[in-house]
């Protein structure tokens, strides 16, 4: 099921990928779904949003992986490097303390 299809729903295709942004997007719960789209004038239950984001959240967040990735250009990990990166080498490179620049005109 990696193809988004809207057939058979009573909702319009913009409604049902808003509500699954929202949810996603800023960690709301469904009921908090349902009151935003209430204040636009979308009647739309909880359980309907639940639904939806079960259905589609994974394939519009792996059509927006893709769709990032081609415009920054960048390629996947596992393509570029061949060999086994063991998980002491990526805490070492995403938590490497930066010095902040006050600090590095103090020390001269």
């Amino acid at each position: 099921m990696d193809k988004l299809s809207y057939r058979r729903h009573r909702f319009p295709s913009i409604v049902i990928q808003q509500a699954v942004w929202l949810y996603f997007r800023f960690a709301l719960n469904y009921r908090d779904v349902e009151d935003i789209l209430a204040e636009r004038g979308i009647d739309v239950s909880y359980e309907i949003v639940r639904r939806w984001a079960l259905k589609f959240g994974a394939i519009i967040a792996r059509k927006l992986r893709r769709i990032l990735l081609k415009k920054q250009g960048v390629t996947p990990v596992d393509v570029t490097v061949p060999e086994q990166i063991n998980a002491f080498d990526v805490l070492r490179l995403t938590i490497s303390p930066r010095v902040p620049d006050f600090a590095k005109a103090d020390c001269m």
